[in-house]
């Protein structure tokens, strides 16, 4: 009776395992995976254009004013405002990255979600499968 019992036993964990082995596969296909070049969608996206330009109207105002600040300055005096120039400049690009990257990924996102992939990685982490939607991404970011 013992071993009836454990028989069925074993037999409804293994039911189980195998039931639930078989959600998992069914939920791992329905997954859809892509990737992005994400260097090359910056390269094609208008508005990093734009802010690159303002980027280096900051960059040659800065330079400028320091030209003109320096001038009567001695080296170590030079030193200290070059730095201080130097941090704001990195500030302000960081800033512009920052601001491109938000408005690039919005635009993975809006194109990624219409599409129905689950999970968009960027195209240096992908070593194999998945589907390439730089393209896709590039004309959503053209537009």
């Amino acid at each position: 009776m013992l071993k009836k019992t454990l028989i069925t036993a074993m037999f409804i964990i293994l039911m189980a395992a195998s039931w639930s082995v078989g959600q998992t596969v069914k939920e791992a296909n329905s997954v859809k995976i892509a990737y992005v070049n994400i260097a090359k969608c910056m390269k094609a996206d208008p508005y990093f254009s734009e802010q690159e330009k303002v980027m280096q109207a900051i960059l040659v105002a800065k330079e400028k004013a320091f030209q003109e600040k320096t001038k009567a300055m001695k080296n170590e005096e030079k030193l200290r405002e070059y730095q201080k120039v130097k941090a704001e400049l990195d500030a302000e690009r960081l800033r512009l990255t920052k601001d491109v990257s938000e408005h690039i990924k919005k635009k993975i996102s809006a194109m990624a979600s219409e599409a129905g992939y689950s999970i968009v990685l960027d195209s240096q982490t992908v070593l194999y499968g998945g589907t390439d939607i730089t393209d896709r991404v590039i004309a959503t970011l053209k537009k």
